[in-house]
């Protein structure tokens, strides 16, 4: 399956068997002497040093474990943190600079961002405030003006792995200087290093990643307090790993709610909860993140009312790409999710934007085919944007309005004779049955599967269900088994499980043939279950 993938057996044997010599050379970071002499000279003279703390998972592990550092290991407790007013905003926006700037703080560390912030690291510098970056974004190392900043970041070309997080450059600079220094620090960091990773959807094949995730995500060799109290809300052994979906849908979610829709202050309260070894006060953050989940899925349902709406009455599913002006409709910090939801309803991409300055400003979500690979590459190449950041079917836009008109028509007449219809490649095929030994085999393999390594699909055709034993699990999913083997469906409505059942679902003695696309996958408990990607089922007459 990972030959099928178009990777080497060299790449294969590393996958399955990544080792630590996989890490990145300490020194291919070619200014981390500077930044460790920096970061020496302050804790010496036990200047005041800040820590900002970026927008999403990986910010705020970074900087959650270079507090931890520096409080916990190296006694260091002159320390003030700094979080975002607006919870869209990354690196040294205004609302950090001026907090900065009052704070008296000697050297500003900035970990998963800032790294492109030239001017403002000048003015920084110009305040005799030193700046630390530890980060994973483009920057210019030529278009650096600030005379005491040191920038630490992986995308240097002296760097092989430019795929890891700004938690991980933040792990080695302070293991780095806990190594020169004789500091113990154990496993300590490694588990958040494993998070961050999946979370920010770093490149999984690469092995020095691969290797982080293995070694961070098992049970046994989380060191996190938080973390610990997330493993025990999942019911994980110790014999365990935090599984890549335990990672990016059980815990992410709720801290990512919280990041974007929640108040300063809990914000603040979330960030205090990883850095904190208090079992009560995480249990009164864990009801405020769930507290925000639930808010945000609201919000996200309202949206689509409105956005559904609108794409209804002017019949914007026969444009090639679905652009909305959602001023006022949809909260700015839910915009990519509410896109990603439209996506799957129309299958086509989807553009949501706002009016800013006499320009559109917002987020698309591409629909990937052979017709459309990259929504970034399509729009660059139309030189309409006046950018476009992020990723291939991910990202964020600004474009002139007036220009925005001229888009729609141009991806029109580019894609008129095309339809958006989603393909599927799969590994094999079964006919009216899948033994449960091959669903758990392929499930024993699940965290190989990331963005990068596609899951291998498998298509059934005529598969008998008796409509008996659908059962609802949840407000959105339904399950139910045949030959032993579980078969489940999640994020689903009650109108496609009646669509699916041709409306017979209370017809106890009741079935339909169906053929289906599928994948092999262990639910959280461990056990092995087939998850159905896509569906056609049909009535059988009575003979």
């Amino acid at each position: 399956m990972l030959g099928n993938r178009n990777l080497t057996s060299e790449q294969v044997y590393k996958l399955l068997n990544p080792s630590i010599d996989s890490i990145e050379e300490i020194h291919n970071f070619h200014t981390i002497n500077e930044g460790i002499s920096l970061f020496e000279k302050h804790i010496k003279a036990n200047n005041k040093i800040g820590i900002v703390v970026d927008v999403d998972v990986d910010g705020y592990s970074s900087a959650a474990i270079m507090y931890i550092f520096l409080h916990t290991f190296v006694s260091h407790e002159n320390i003030e943190v700094f979080i975002h007013e607006n919870s869209k905003e990354h690196g040294l926006k205004k609302d950090i600079m001026d907090k900065v700037l009052d704070s008296g703080v000697s050297l500003l560390i900035v970990p998963d961002a800032g790294s492109e912030d030239y001017q403002e690291h000048k003015v920084l510098n110009d305040k005799n405030i030193d700046v630390l970056i530890l980060d994973h974004h483009h920057f210019e190392r030529n278009n650096i003006i600030g005379s005491n900043t040191i920038i630490i970041n992986n995308q240097d070309e002296t760097i092989s792995n430019k795929h890891s997080s700004g938690c991980t450059v933040t792990y080695r600079f302070i293991h780095y200087y806990a190594e020169i220094n004789d500091i113990d620090i154990d496993i300590e960091f490694i588990d958040m290093v494993a998070m961050s990773i999946i979370t920010d959807v770093c490149d999984m094949k690469e092995e020095e990643n691969r290797f982080y995730y293995n070694y961070g995500s098992k049970i046994s060799n989380i060191t996190n307090p938080f973390l610990l109290f997330f493993v025990n809300k999942l019911k994980k052994n110790n014999d365990k790993r935090l599984s890549i979906q335990d990672i990016g849908y059980q815990i992410a979610p709720l801290i990512n709610a919280t990041i974007r829709i929640g108040s300063y202050e809990d914000r603040l309260e979330l960030f205090r909860a990883f850095t904190c070894n208090d079992e009560d006060f995480h249990s009164s953050v864990y009801t405020i993140l769930n507290r925000y989940k639930r808010q945000q899925d609201k919000e996200i349902k309202e949206g689509l009312k409105n956005l559904n709406k609108i794409i209804e009455e002017n019949e914007l599913f026969y444009n090639s790409i679905i652009f909305i002006d959602v001023s006022d409709l949809v909260d700015v910090n839910i915009t990519g999710l509410v896109a990603n939801k439209l996506v799957g309803e129309y299958k086509r991409p989807v553009m949501l934007a706002r009016e800013k300055d006499s320009m559109l400003e917002g987020s698309f979500r591409g629909y990937e085919t052979s017709v459309l690979p990259s929504l970034k590459g399509y729009c660059e190449e139309t030189d309409l944007f006046e950018w476009v950041r992020g990723h291939d079917n991910a990202a964020g836009f600004r474009i002139n309005k007036e220009n925005m008109d001229k888009f729609i028509i141009k991806a029109n007449t580019k894609f008129q004779t095309l339809k958006f219809e989603k393909h599927y490649i799969v590994e094999e095929g079964y006919e009216d049955s899948i033994p449960l030994e091959d669903v758990q085999a392929i499930a024993n393999y699940e965290d190989l599967w990331t963005g990068q390594i596609e899951c291998p699909r498998y298509l059934i055709i005529g598969l008998i269900i008796y409509t008996k034993s659908i059962t609802k699990r949840s407000n959105a999913s339904y399950s139910f088994k045949v030959d032993g083997v579980s078969y489940y469906r999640a994020f689903t409505s009650k109108k496609w499980i009646e669509d699916f059942v041709h409306g017979a679902f209370d017809d106890r003695d009741g079935y339909v043939k169906a053929n289906m696309i599928v994948e092999f996958r262990t639910n959280k408990y461990g056990y092995p279950t087939v998850n159905i990607v896509d569906a056609k089922t049909y009535l059988l007459d009575e003979n």
